[in-house]
């Protein structure tokens, strides 16, 4: 460190330098910050450090995060997580249509439409749509897949099974909207 002497006030680079960072941050007064300026364009040295000093905390200074962003881009991605699930759900309850299991989607399908309800409120009755354009998709596979009369008896059958499939995921989505509205009566008292 160089023992310079500011010829205009007789204050030493140590000094100046410990100021610098107040005054680069603009904590300082206005008399240490003229000072630290006073100097600087006398010392080819201190004007170095300041200008670095400046230029690193440049770098450092980040935007401060936007809350809302982030907690919208948190809320989409769970959502869209939801979604998948929900339709992967259905998509298995559909499938077990032909198969011992299918008895299963008693279970299934109004625990797929309470799910909707719990996460997408009064856009999650669409699920029953969903459920049936999935077993009109299955027919249409069949339709492909199979042939001869088991071919038109499974496209057949898809929709009955859809409209049952739906009428219970709206069953199930109807007993979580009941009870959300139960759950809300009981606190109010």
């Amino acid at each position: 460190m160089t023992d310079c002497k500011d010829i205009s006030c007789g204050v030493t680079c140590d000094v100046i330098r410990d100021l610098m960072p107040l005054a680069a941050d603009g904590v300082a007064s206005e008399d240490s910050r003229a000072l630290v300026m006073r100097h600087i364009a006398a010392c080819e040295e201190c004007e170095g450090i300041y200008r670095s000093m400046r230029e690193e905390k440049a770098v450092h200074t980040m935007e401060p995060a936007n809350d809302k962003k982030i907690i919208s881009l948190i809320r989409r991605r769970y959502l869209i997580l939801i979604a998948f699930i929900l339709c992967s759900g259905a998509v298995i309850g559909v499938v077990f249509t032909a198969s011992e299991f299918m008895f299963q989607n008693i279970l299934l399908m109004p625990a797929i439409g309470a799910l909707s309800f719990v996460c997408f409120r009064y856009k999650g009755a669409w699920m029953a749509v969903v459920v049936i354009l999935l077993s009109l998709l299955r027919g249409i596979v069949c339709l492909f897949t199979l042939e001869g009369e088991t071919a038109f008896v499974e496209v057949m059958s898809c929709i009955p099974f859809g409209g049952i499939y739906a009428f219970f995921v709206i069953l199930g989505w109807t007993a979580a909207l009941l009870l959300s509205y139960a759950i809300k009566g009981k606190q109010k008292n």
